[in-house]
């Protein structure tokens, strides 16, 4: 790019979702011209260059007017002439790549994917050449996606052409020779340690990593994609693994990169290993787990509900069951306890009226001086009716749910045929947990009958269904409290006396035009709603 036939515009004379994009851009490539903006002569074309500091190449975007919608041009140049760079078939290779990320964008901004992206491939390729060590040198992998996050210890590198002098080690002075520090397990050893090892359950387990623009962000392990990342989908949740700074066990910081604390191997000299802290955590918790038990303990309740029914997919966070993953049984043994749901079947809750009626009962419900009420609230674009509840193994099981169901759309839409419509008219609260507004006959059995049908050819399929409920009985949660809450105010109850006036609240109908088979773990979707994996349309065109 000949630089002749460019001018600099400021951020400020870009389009306003432009200049906002390149601003994060700079805030995250923060040294100086990482990040450049030229316009190009004759057309109001602008290009955005990115050049990291030890970086072998510079990536440069174009856009034109048409941006987002059209996607970049996208250029490399080679920056460093002194150092090995990358056959021109990994170039290709890369630029492919990007071209097929910016056509799975068009529409939304997307400049700062692609250069993520980049760099990721970048080093991808970069490692594949181990042979050369001065590329690993000058190309780290901590340096070059993301230059502002060095390690403490960076300080003490020689600079380049400059000579350190080695240090002597006196003999038979132990106090003036320099204890070297044991070698600390990484964060991919603590990883595959999580997912290989038996005893641990992947879902007591959070993540805490460095995010370039918020901090440090907390996620439950389940939730990222532990794959190659460059290529892991762009919805997935995926990071460099430098960018872990800790685990936790539940509330307990197990694995530390800034202090060096290493309990899941103990490599930094500690004696703890993940498997004690579990007996130990398990033991101090033990008596508190069975009477949180005894107080969600339904089995003798009027209302009839299953623990699944209850706490199955209403928020994500709290489908523990309270269960931990080893119980003991009567004789003393140990033994496995039954597996968590996965996945779930749902009618989701659109109608206008109706979601406008629950977010007005919601308010009138929180009016109280329960400070706590506000956070119970089911956020509206989560509305549903869950039909059942399922275990799915991986993708093949996921994708074999997905194919049942497909083949099942045309007899469910004769089922529910010509409508079928839920009619919410009454609020109840279950057991002080959850307030509810349950489906009424004869809609109820319309729709139990087209769940035993889809539940029947599941199990055909060999699909763990795990809906083993005494009493089928659909309803559309309003309000339900969360594990903190009954952890931070022992034995929290939602108070009957605040709903008992809204009982006979008339809250409208939903018409059951699709059943949605959901994921509890995955990311939601971009309205909001659990992640959707299949959909059977249940009306007749």
């Amino acid at each position: 790019m000949a630089t002749s036939s460019m001018e600099s515009p400021s951020v400020t004379d870009l389009p306003l979702k432009l200049s906002e994009e390149v601003r994060a851009l700079m805030s995250a490539y923060h040294r100086v011209n990482e990040v450049a903006i030229k316009r190009v002569t004759g057309c109001d074309d602008v290009t955005i260059a990115i050049c990291p500091i030890l970086s072998l190449y510079r990536i440069s975007f174009t856009v034109s007017d048409a941006y987002p919608a059209d996607a970049p041009r996208i250029e490399l140049e080679r920056v460093q002439s002194n150092v090995e760079g990358l056959a021109d078939d990994s170039i290709q290779c890369i630029l492919q790549k990007l071209y097929q990320t910016a056509q799975k964008c068009l529409g939304n901004q997307m400049i700062n994917v692609l250069a993520d992206k980049f760099f990721k491939l970048l080093l991808q390729e970069l490692g594949k050449n181990d042979n050369s060590q001065k590329r690993r040198n000058t190309a780290r992998a901590d340096d070059l996606p993301f230059p502002e996050e060095f390690s403490s210890d960076d300080t003490d590198r020689p600079r380049k052409g400059v000579k350190m002098k080695k240090k002597r080690q006196l003999v038979g002075d132990s106090s003036k020779v320099n204890a070297k520090k044991p070698p600390m397990k990484t964060a991919t050893d603590v990883i595959h340690r999580i997912m290989w090892d038996e005893c641990l359950n992947q879902d007591d387990f959070i993540v805490g990593y460095m995010d370039r623009f918020v901090g440090i962000i907390e996620e439950p392990f389940s939730l990222f994609e532990w794959g190659d990342i460059a290529e892991a989908d762009l919805l997935a949740l995926a990071i460099p693994r430098h960018r872990i700074q800790h685990f936790k066990y539940k509330d307990i910081i197990i694995w530390d990169k800034t202090r060096r604390l290493d309990d899941v191997f103990g490599s930094t000299g500690g004696k703890t290993t993940i498997r004690d802290l579990v007996k130990k955590f398990d033991k101090e918790n033990a008596h508190s787990e069975d009477k949180d038990k005894e107080d969600i303990d339904i089995s003798d309740s009027e209302e009839n509900i299953s623990l699944e029914q209850l706490y199955a997919v209403d928020d994500v966070e709290d489908m523990e069951c309270e269960q931990s993953p080893v119980k003991s049984s009567k004789q003393g043994k140990e033994e496995k306890a039954p597996q968590r749901p996965t996945h779930f079947l749902a009618v989701r809750v659109t109608a206008p009226e109706l979601v406008e009626n629950i977010r007005k009962l919601q308010a009138e419900i929180c009016e109280s001086d329960d400070e706590m009420l506000p956070k119970a609230c089911i956020a509206t674009e989560k509305l549903h009716v869950t039909l059942c509840v399922m275990r799915l193994e991986n993708q093949e099981e996921v994708d074999l749910a997905s194919k049942v169901l497909r083949d099942l759309e045309y007899k469910m839409a004769t089922h529910f045929a010509p409508m079928t419509l839920l009619q919410f008219r009454t609020v109840e609260c279950w057991q002080g947990r959850v307030v509810v507004s349950p489906v009424r006959d004869p809609e109820r059995d319309v729709l139990q009958g087209g769940v035993e049908a889809i539940s029947a050819k599941l199990r055909e399929a060999g699909i763990n269904i795990k809906d083993d409920r005494r009493k089928f009985n659909p309803h559309l949660t309003i309000l339900k409290t969360k594990g903190w809450m009954r952890k931070k105010k022992k034995g929290y109850k939602i108070g009957s006396d605040l709903v008992e006036q809204h009982g006979d609240t008339e809250l409208g109908c939903q018409d059951v035009d699709e059943i949605l088979l959901c994921s509890m773990a995955d990311k939601p979707r971009s309205d909001g709603f659990y992640h959707t994996l299949a959909d059977i349309c249940t009306t007749l065109e």
